[in-house]
C-alpha cells in the first residue's frame, strides 16, 4: 500500500531512499496497468498514480459520482487462496489446514509465482517495482522490538508469532521434506515465507465471494492509501462471471474499486484498511493512526460445552449476533449496546 504515514519502527527507510523507492514505482504503473487491460480489465479509469509529501498514492482523474468503477482487474489476475490451491504446488498442500489460514496461502502462492520466473501468468506484476521490498511490519520485526510491541498493545503479535512458526512447521515435515524439487528450500526458506506472509497481510485487500469476505493481491488496487479520519472514498468489490444466456456473450469476473461517494477531480483516493484498532492497523500494516485512540479490541464466546449451547445460539441469531465475534472498546466511551446484549 501507500507509505504516507507514521513511521511504526525506527528502521523505516531514509527519506532520500524512500523517495527513490516511491519514484521506481511510480515509473512502473503505466506498464501494470496497461498489462491488467490487455488482461481484460478496465485498469485505472478516473484515477491517477500520484506522488506527493505523503508518498505514492492515487488521486481522482476526473470528477467521480458515487458508484462509479475506479479500478477494474479481472479475477484471473487476483492471487488467492484458491488461485495457489489450483496451482501446481495445490495438490502437495490438499491436506494443510493452517493457523494463519487464507493468508498463508496467499504467501504460499506468492512464493510459487516468483519462483516461476518469466513463466507465471504474473509475472509482469510479481516481477514488478511497484512492489516494494520488505514490508515494514512487526511479523519482520527483531525480537526486541517485538517484545516491545507485544508488551504495550494489544495486537495478537504473539498468536501471529506462533501461528507462521506452526504453518512452517507443516511445510518443512509436509512439503520441503516430501518434494524438494516443488518446494525448494532457496525459494521456501523460513525468511523468504515470512516476507511472503508479511506481503499477504500487508497487500492484501477483501473481497466478497459466494458470501465470504476472502483476502486477495489484486495489482493496481494496492495503490490506494488508508484513509485515518477521513471516510474512505472507494471500496473493493467482486462482481462474479455472469453468463450471457443464449444471445449474449460471457462476462469474466471482475475485482472492482468502487467510488463510495463523490469526489472532485485532483481529490486523493483513499480506503478504509482493515483493523478496528490502531494496535490492528500496526500489526497487520506496520503503521498507526498520528493520534491513536486507546481502545482494545476483545472477543467473547460461547463454549460448546455450555449446557444451553444450542438455545444460546437461537437467542443470538434471532439478535443478529455471532457466537464468536470482536467487540471494539473505546476509553470514555460506554460499551457498545451489541456487547451487553451478547453478554446478557
Amino acid at each position: 500500500f501507500g507509505v504516507g504515514f507514521t513511521a511504526a519502527a525506527a528502521r523505516a527507510p531514509s527519506p532520500r531512499l524512500q523517495l527513490m523507492q516511491d519514484a521506481a514505482r511510480y515509473a512502473a504503473v503505466d506498464d501494470l496497468d496497461a498489462w491488467v487491460r490487455a488482461s481484460g480489465g478496465s485498469g485505472l479509469d478516473g484515477v491517477r498514480v500520484a506522488l506527493s509529501a505523503s508518498g505514492l498514492g492515487l488521486e481522482t482523474s476526473r470528477d467521480v459520482k458515487r458508484g462509479d468503477v475506479l479500478i477494474g482487474v479481472p479475477e484471473t489476475l487476483a492471487l488467492t487462496a484458491e488461485w495457489t490451491l489450483r496451482s501446481a504446488i495445490g495438490e502437495a498442500l490438499a491436506a494443510f489446514d493452517p493457523e494463519l489460514g487464507d493468508y498463508t496461502f496467499l504467501a504460499l502462492g506468492l512464493l510459487h509465482e516468483r519462483r516461476m520466473g518469466a513463466e507465471s501468468p504474473l509475472a509482469p506484476w510479481v516481477a514488478s517495482a511497484v512492489w516494494p521490498d520488505d514490508p515494514d511490519v512487526p511479523l519482520l520485526w527483531d525480537a526486541g522490538a517485538q517484545a516491545d510491541l507485544a508488551a504495550s498493545t494489544s495486537a495478537p503479535l504473539a498468536e501471529r508469532l506462533a501461528g507462521a512458526a506452526a504453518d512452517y512447521a507443516w511445510l518443512e515435515e509436509n512439503a520441503l521434506a516430501a518434494d524438494p524439487g516443488l518446494f525448494p528450500r532457496d525459494g521456501f526458506s523460513r525468511e523468504a515465507f515470512l516476507g511472503a506472509l508479511a506481503t499477504a497481510f500487508s497487500r492484501s485487500v477483501i473481497v466478497r465471494k459466494d458470501g465470504f469476505d476472502l483476502p486477495a493481491l489484486c495489482p493496481l488496487l494496492d495503490l490506494a492509501n488508508h484513509a485515518d479520519d477521513a471516510p474512505p472514498g472507494a471500496a473493493p468489490r467482486l462482481y462474479g462471471a455472469k453468463s450471457g444466456g443464449i444471445f449474449g456473450k460471457a462476462t469474466a469476473a471482475v475485482v472492482e474499486l468502487v467510488a463510495t461517494t463523490e469526489l472532485a477531480e485532483g481529490a486523493p483516493l483513499e480506503v478504509r484498511y482493515g483493523g478496528a484498532t490502531a494496535a490492528e492497523l500496526l500489526l497487520d500494516y506496520g503503521f498507526a493512526p498520528r493520534r491513536p485512540e486507546p481502545a482494545v479490541s476483545l472477543a467473547w464466546t460461547i463454549e460448546e460445552t455450555d449446557f444451553n449451547f444450542d438455545d444460546k445460539l437461537d437467542v443470538l441469531e434471532t439478535a443478529g449476533l455471532a457466537d464468536d465475534q470482536p467487540f471494539v472498546l473505546r476509553e470514555g466511551e460506554a460499551p457498545p449496546a451489541e456487547l451487553l446484549a451478547f453478554l446478557r
